[in-house]
């Protein structure tokens, strides 16, 4: 028996009949009753006794590979008949019964007489899992699995430092920022089921319909339609449970197949199922039903396993959760992350930056530079410098935008420039508050510009009024133009006051 995450794990293979009722005297104690085990000889066919809440029962164990048959039944039935306090029985069975122990049974159970219970190969697993034991036998096709081979730690921690070594870093070197954590697989238990059908219909030997299909049908409890497309297209490999190393989930396989089997027959028998129009002998039009059943689709079952990896890794303070569903022979699905603000589009393509802020890994689309010193960002952390027109606004680095402030004093305006109100009213003033902020190429634009307009269109006999409107608004389309950039600078000023990037030598320690 092998203890696995609180699990018993147990191959029946390996039990011989004393074994085997020592193991039910495990599973009935895990289920409340007091067990006594009777000597191996001379038992009368009673090889547990069980008591609960004052009911005496008498449990039979089969260790057989064949079904068992009416006799043994019979004996039980006399062994529980000739005990002084026991009305029921249990017969387990490491594999089936015949029609004919069981119509036996039936017949007890409407004479009113002992009750007995017949445990065949699954429900003795149904209840041994209740009680977190998992029973395998390669007698009963439990052993094996159809195992598609995953990733090693070793080989996933590899591939994810080759995607992330892609990514674009600048000043910081990613090969010294990379902390890889843990990576973790499971096994999601599937069926891998083969159907055929084959069922002609015919009316008055005439053919009218020939229900004809073969295929397979993968089918989990609990996988996602990306999972699945991207398992169906793998190639699975026989493996045994012990070279694999994956009992427990080889374990969870017992019933998987026998649950969806009837499924995938009712769905495949839906599908096939249609309404034919014919012409009778008579020339008048006919439909048929031509139902396929469940019982017409023979399917047969092996359990599957695929692998889930989960691997995660820092970058500066950043982690990162990544979910794979994983195949040896191609390229992991990433199915789903954790910690992506921009979306993982950059990691999986090879194309996107690392903001030297905040530690984000950044799509194409969303990556940004400083103009200045080259430093990789995110559109959080990109500061934009207004300049004197609008499409040569400069994107810094926190650093560089306070270096630059120096040099952009039209941003911190002075005096009579300063207030909003008193500016607007010196802006009716063509070039005017140009003028007063040294602006004097501005200020000469704004006058002569409209001024030699002015003149022209005097001439050609337009209203006075007409050409100082133009002039008066081009002038303020200048003046709001200037107090935009004033305000986006006094914010950028007032935050970088109190801003410190998250991604600095004291967050990383």
């Amino acid at each position: 028996m092998t203890a696995t995450a609180n699990k018993s794990v147990v191959n029946l293979d390996q039990l011989d009949g004393l074994d085997f009722e020592h193991l039910m005297a495990k599973i009935f104690e895990c289920l409340g009753y007091q067990v006594k085990v009777t000597p191996g000889s001379n038992d009368f066919g009673r090889d547990l006794i069980l008591v609960k809440q004052g009911e005496t029962t008498i449990v039979e164990c089969k260790h057989h590979i064949g079904n068992i048959g009416r006799p043994v039944v019979q004996k039980l039935h006399s062994a529980t008949d000739t005990h002084p306090t026991a009305y029921r029985a249990i017969l387990v069975s490491t594999s089936g019964f015949t029609p004919g122990a069981r119509e036996y049974v039936d017949l007890l159970h409407k004479q009113g007489k002992i009750d007995i219970e017949l445990w065949d190969f699954k429900k003795l697993v149904s209840i041994a899992q209740s009680v977190n034991i998992s029973l395998l036998s390669k007698a009963r096709g439990h052993h094996t699995a159809m195992v598609m081979p995953a990733r090693t730690q070793e080989q996933l921690q590899r591939t994810v430092t080759t995607q992330v070594m892609k990514l674009a870093s600048h000043p910081r070197q990613l090969e010294r920022e990379l902390v890889l954590g843990d990576f973790q697989t499971k096994y999601v238990a599937g069926a891998l089921i083969t159907y055929r059908v084959d069922k002609r219909f015919s009316v008055s030997e005439r053919s009218l319909y020939h229900a004809h299909e073969l295929g397979t049908e993968l089918v989990f409890d609990n996988a996602t339609p990306a999972e699945k497309t991207y398992w169906i297209q793998g190639d699975f490999q026989r493996e045994q449970s012990e070279s694999f190393g994956v009992i427990p989930a080889i374990a969870e396989l017992v019933d998987v197949v026998d649950r969806h089997l009837p499924t995938v027959q009712r769905q495949v028998a839906r599908r096939l199922s249609k309404k034919v129009s014919y012409t009778g002998r008579n020339n008048r039009q006919y439909e048929k039903e031509c139902v396929v059943s469940p019982q017409d689709v023979r399917a047969s079952g092996v359990g599957v396993l695929t692998a889930r990896q989960r691997g995660v890794f820092k970058i500066g303070p950043q982690k990162y959760v990544l979910h794979y569903a994983d195949d040896r022979a191609r390229v992991p699905l990433l199915t789903s992350t954790e910690g992506f603000r921009f979306g993982p589009e950059g990691l999986q393509r090879g194309d996107g930056s690392v903001c030297n802020d905040c530690a984000s890994i950044t799509s194409k689309r969303h990556s940004r530079r400083c103009q200045s010193c080259h430093r990789t960002l995110c559109p959080a952390h990109i500061w934009k410098l207004p300049r004197r027109f609008p499409l040569r606004w400069v994107g810094l680095c926190s650093d560089c935008y306070v270096n630059a402030r120096c040099r952009e004093e039209h941003l911190e305006p002075q005096g009579a420039l300063r207030p909003v109100a008193l500016h607007g009213v010196l802006a009716l003033i063509p070039g005017l508050p140009f003028l007063l902020a040294n602006r004097q190429w501005e200020a000469a634009a704004l006058i002569l510009g409209p001024a030699t307009f002015l003149l022209g269109t005097w001439r050609l006999g337009l209203p006075m009024a007409v050409a100082y409107m133009v002039l008066l608004a081009t002038n303020l389309f200048a003046f709001l133009f200037w107090r935009i950039r004033i305000a986006w600078h006094a914010r950028n000023v007032r935050r970088l006051t109190t801003y410190t990037p998250a991604w600095t030598s004291e967050s990383i320690r």
